[in-house]
C-alpha cells in the first residue's frame, strides 16, 4: 500500500487531483471500516479467558510473544501488560500476509478506494500488538489489542489507518490464542 500510495500521491499530489486531507478522509474511512468489522468479531479475537492463575497466564502470554518471533519492547507484571512492534508482516508469515491482501484488496475497491491498497511487501508497516493478563478468581484474562503505524508517512501529513485489516486481526488471534493454549497446556 505505502510505496504504491506513495507514487501515485507524489503524480496525483502534483497534478492538483487529490490533497493529503482528502487522502487522511480516505485513510479515516478506512479505519473506520476496518475498526467496525474488527468490532464484529471482538470477543472471539480479543479476549481469551484462561484457566490459570495471573503467573503461569501472564508467563505463557510472554513465551507466546517468544514463540510467534514477537519482539517485546516493554513489558510489566505489576500492570499486566506486554507490547510487541514488529515490522509486518510478524507475526504472520508471507503467505497468510497474501491471504490477507486477496481478502481486503477488493473490499477496499468495493468501498471505492481505487488508489489505496494493501501492498504486496509489507515491510512498510509496524504492527504493535499489546497483551493485558488480568485476574479473575481462578482465571485469568488475556486481552489483545493490535495497531498499525506507516513509519513512511511520517512528515507527508498522511495519516494512515490505525487498526489492522480484519483478516490479518483474524489470523493474528487465531495464531496467538493456538500457541497460548499450548503453551499453557505445558505450563500446566
Amino acid at each position: 500500500m505505502i510505496r504504491l500510495l506513495v507514487v501515485l500521491f507524489s503524480i496525483v499530489y502534483l497534478s492538483g487531483c487529490v490533497t493529503v486531507n482528502g487522502l487522511n478522509e480516505d485513510f479515516r474511512k478506512i479505519d473506520a471500516a476496518w475498526a467496525n468489522e474488527s468490532s464484529k468479531y471482538e470477543a472471539e479475537q480479543r479476549h481469551h479467558k484462561v484457566n490459570a492463575g495471573f503467573e503461569v497466564t501472564f508467563a505463557a502470554v510472554k513465551q507466546t510473544y517468544d514463540d510467534l518471533g514477537m519482539r517485546i519492547i516493554k513489558t510489566s507484571a505489576e500492570k499486566g501488560f506486554i507490547i510487541s512492534k514488529n515490522i509486518a508482516p510478524l507475526p504472520l508469515t508471507n503467505e497468510q500476509w497474501q491471504e490477507v491482501r486477496e481478502v481486503e484488496n477488493p473490499k477496499l475497491e468495493e468501498m471505492g478506494f481505487w488508489l489505496i491498497s494493501i501492498e504486496d511487501d509489507p515491510s512498510d508497516y509496524v504492527v504493535t500488538i499489546k497483551a493485558e493478563v488480568k485476574t479473575q478468581g481462578d482465571f485469568s484474562t488475556v486481552n489483545l489489542d493490535y495497531f498499525i503505524e506507516v513509519p513512511t508517512f511520517e512528515g507527508t501529513g498522511l495519516v494512515a489507518p490505525q487498526h489492522a485489516a480484519p483478516h490479518a486481526v483474524k489470523l493474528m488471534s487465531e495464531m496467538f490464542w493456538q500457541q497460548l493454549d499450548d503453551n499453557l497446556t505445558h505450563a500446566n
